[in-house]
C-alpha cells in the first residue's frame, strides 16, 4: 500500500514537471516591430549628428537654470552662484555662498531656492539642497557633462552618492 502512494506522488510530480517545462518551452518568439515607417520620417540608426546643447530639451533646461539662479542671487546678495540637475521629477541644486553666512540665513536661502525651482518647473515633486562646496563644484561638473550632451543615466550614481553622503536638505 505505501509503495503504491509513493508510486502516485512520484507520477503526479513527474506529469506536473513535464507540464511546466513544456509550458515554459513553447512559449511564442519575440519578434521586432513591422510596422512600416513613412519615407520621410526614415533614420539610419547608424548616422550621427552633432549635438547642440542649445537646442532641444537641454537648452531648456540650462535656461531654467539660469533662471532659478537668477532669481536667487537677486534676492540673496550672499549667493555666488547655483547649479541644479533635473533628473525625473527630481531636483538636485548645489549652492554656492560668501564666507561667515549665518545658519539662519542659510535656511532662508535654501527655502528661497526650493520655491524658486518649485515656481519655474511644476514638475518637480522634491528638491534636494546641499550648500557644501565640493558637492556644488562636483554638481556643477555634471551639469557641465549634460550640457555637452552626455546622458543624464550615466551620471545618477553620483548624483546620489553626493545627496545620500552629505544629508542635504529636502524640501518638498
Amino acid at each position: 500500500m505505501l509503495i503504491q502512494k509513493k508510486k502516485i506522488v512520484a507520477l503526479l510530480l513527474v506529469t506536473l514537471l513535464i507540464i511546466s517545462v513544456l509550458s515554459l518551452g513553447c512559449t511564442p518568439q519575440r519578434r521586432p516591430d513591422t510596422t512600416p515607417v513613412p519615407n520621410n520620417q526614415m533614420t539610419n540608426p547608424n548616422q550621427t549628428s552633432p549635438r547642440d546643447p542649445m537646442t532641444g530639451p537641454q537648452a531648456d533646461a540650462n535656461q531654467r537654470n539660469r533662471i532659478v539662479a537668477d532669481r536667487v542671487k537677486r534676492q540673496a546678495p550672499e549667493v555666488r552662484d547655483v547649479s541644479i540637475v533635473f533628473a525625473d521629477r527630481i531636483a538636485y541644486a548645489a549652492v554656492s555662498l560668501e564666507e561667515d553666512v549665518s545658519e539662519g540665513r542659510a535656511r532662508d536661502i535654501e527655502r528661497l531656492v526650493s520655491e524658486a525651482i518649485m515656481d519655474e518647473e511644476n514638475t518637480v515633486d522634491r528638491v534636494y539642497i546641499s550648500m557644501d562646496p565640493e558637492t556644488f563644484r562636483r554638481l556643477e561638473g555634471i551639469a557641465k557633462g549634460i550640457e555637452d550632451g552626455r546622458p543624464l543615466t550615466g551620471f545618477l550614481n553620483e548624483i546620489e552618492e553626493l545627496f545620500t553622503r552629505i544629508a542635504p536638505t529636502t524640501r518638498r
